[in-house]
């Protein structure tokens, strides 16, 4: 039996898909062509322009922003670095550092230090005092050719307008945000809510998913994390759908710093979410903490207008403009409260601790009494009051305060680890160790402590017993692995062992390129979208002994036209050859600290180095 032959038609058909995809196979291979060509095109056109534009200026102005790290310390000498290349441009450095700061207020005061300083360039060296939960960047590529279609500049345009269409819809800027499900539901009455709940789910034979939600949420803002769990759970036995079980879950999973899981269930519970009115302060929750901000501050917007009194509301929203720099916005929602009820402990903290990162000491304390006069058995504002003392050189009232939190709560180690910050700073080095160690006592787990030991001992020239603590802090929970690994790579270079060493600091390296601190990366992007508004050019500084890459993941394929600064082989090289003390004065930062002044003439080396290479092609 003979086969058919396919029709004409069909074969015209053929032909036309054939000719369709080789159409747009075309299209896109041009597409990319002229993309890759016109980025590099203009890049050098504008990159040309900015270095003819400052060599007939004849003159460069270059403001440098960071911590302590950066103020007083290494501006001095980028400023006598560049001069010896003779450019015939004459430079000027000007030094914005800041001891104790964070980025968020870097960038809050970053529009005045421009229209003071008008700089041609800004060198920013931060995050160092950033605080937060550290979230996985996006899973590298899984094959050869996921990373070929990364690497394509129709991928990155595509994914560059999905930006700006919308916030994405992950967790890429999730910041520090523990939403302590405690200060809204935590009361005297609440165990005998706790009672009254259960005893309606008994009644009810276990099919009352509500009430399982409101036990779960009672043991969430209790801290037992494990009972919250298995309630949350049991509400979605009763009802699959319910999306404030899943919400509950995500709570409990980011508490246990598993953001894989977290981000699960804060997605399932948007898609079940009603959204209507009485939704709308759990989806601002939700959105928040996937790091879709501008949809959070609507949603937050929106609750306050469907009930202008509910004060926690005022509270998150203002907790969410603070963590994005948004300072006079996050202080008028304190504000709000304030003037709603005069007797909110809560609103005080924050308007106090606003007030001490901004310098504002005298408001602070002010704040910081108030609540004292409020309650004077809360204990967690003395120790917020001991730190704004510590701030401030004021040794003795700090002691007191730290000591007053650990005689409100015998049992808490914080007031301890943080009255071992005192004593250090005094060079009692006694009297830090044995409240390190009352720390360890009272919270066998507490990382922070068991890094301190580490770093007293570093300081006694006691690698072993630094070895063994930096170890157990290795085993905490919560704490930065990476300052700890690197820490230890700090202790084997001392003790000759490059090996380990090597192996440490890789380790320290492998975290930083796989896990990212969200208001670090948001607060770099914004300064990038500010200065290229002024046609500023920005240099970003890795610390020294850092791998470059993490900062440079940064940028998310938008980091056209930033200079980057590697301080990794330069500093690791000279210290082998040397020794770490030659070029750093403490260990603060794990694997590098404050520099010396040989540690900042290299540093200034570089970041000259790499100016004159990048701008002006010298």
């Amino acid at each position: 039996m003979s086969e058919k032959n396919p029709s004409p038609g069909k074969i015209r058909l053929r032909q036309k898909m054939i000719l369709v995809l080789s159409g747009l196979g075309l299209f896109f291979v041009l597409l990319e062509a002229g993309l890759r060509a016109g980025g590099a095109g203009l890049s050098l056109v504008q990159e040309y322009r900015n270095t003819i534009a400052l060599r007939q200026k004849g003159s460069c102005r270059i403001m440098c922003i960071g911590e302590s790290t950066t103020q007083n310390q290494y501006p001095a000498l980028l400023e006598k670095a560049l001069e010896r290349k003779n450019t015939g441009i004459k430079f000027s450095v000007i030094d914005k550092g800041r001891t104790g700061t964070i980025s968020s207020v870097i960038l809050s005061r970053i529009e005045s230090y421009l229209n003071e300083c008008r700089p041609d360039i800004v060198v920013a060296m931060m995050g160092v005092n950033d605080y937060g939960v550290h979230l996985p960047h996006d899973n590298a590529a899984s094959s050869k050719s996921v990373a070929f279609l990364r690497s394509l500049r129709i991928y990155k345009l595509i994914r560059f307008l999905g930006l700006h269409v919308d916030a994405k819809f992950q967790w890429h800027l999730l910041r520090f945000f523990r939403l302590r499900l405690d200060q809204v539901y935590a009361s005297p009455q609440d165990d005998i809510e706790n009672e009254d709940a259960f005893e309606e789910c008994i009644k009810s034979k276990h099919k009352n998913d509500h009430c399982w939600v409101k036990i779960g949420r009672l043991n969430y803002g209790r801290g037992r994390l494990k009972e919250a769990e298995l309630f949350f759970q049991k509400a979605l036995e009763a009802d699959p759908g319910n999306d404030k079980a899943y919400s509950g879950l995500g709570w409990v999973y980011y508490s246990l710093n598993d953001m894989p899981k977290a981000v699960a269930f804060f997605n399932k519970a948007l898609k079940l979410n009603s959204n209507d009115d009485s939704a709308y302060l759990e989806r601002a929750r939700i959105y928040d903490a996937l790091g879709r901000f501008k949809q959070a501050e609507e949603y937050f917007i929106k609750a306050i207008e469907q009930n202008p009194g509910q004060l926690i509301v005022y509270y998150w929203l203002g907790r969410l403009y603070h963590d994005l720099g948004q300072f006079p916005q996050a202080d008028a929602c304190f504000r709000k409260i304030i003037e709603l009820n005069p007797l909110d402990e809560m609103v005080y903290f924050e308007v106090g601790r606003l007030s001490r990162e901004h310098g504002q000491f005298p408001q602070a304390e002010a704040c910081f009494n108030k609540i004292i006069e409020l309650n004077p058995l809360n204990e967690k504002v003395y120790i917020e009051a001991g730190r704004l003392y510590l701030e401030q050189d004021k040794f003795q009232e700090a002691v007191k305060s730290f000591e007053k939190a650990a005689e409100l709560n015998p049992g808490d180690a914080v007031p301890y680890v943080e009255l071992s910050r005192a004593y250090f700073d005094r060079g009692q080095f006694s009297d830090e160790e044995m409240c390190l160690k009352r720390a360890i006592q009272l919270d066998p787990r507490s990382d922070r402590a068991y890094f301190e030991l580490g770093r007293l001992c570093y300081e006694r020239q006691q690698f072993v017993q630094a070895e063994e603590y930096f170890k157990y802090a290795l085993k905490g929970k919560h704490g930065d692995k990476a300052r700890v690994y690197g820490a230890l790579g700090t202790i084997y270079l001392q003790m000759g062992r490059l090996q380990a060493a090597q192996e440490c600091l890789e380790n320290a390296s492998r975290v930083r390129s796989e896990f990212y601190l969200p208001v670090t990366a948001y607060n770099f992007r914004k300064l990038k979208d500010i200065l290229d508004k002024r046609n500023i050019k920005l240099v970003c500084v890795q610390y020294p002994m850092r791998n470059l890459e993490p900062l440079k993941r940064i940028f998310q394929d938008n980091d056209a036209g930033v200079v980057f600064v590697d301080n990794e082989k330069t500093f690791k090289n000279e210290v082998k050859a040397g020794s770490y003390k030659e070029y750093f004065t403490d260990m603060f930062g794990g694997d590098f600290g404050h520099c010396t002044n040989k540690g900042n003439q290299l540093l200034a080396e570089n970041i000259a180095n790499g100016i004159l290479k990048s701008l002006f092609h010298e």
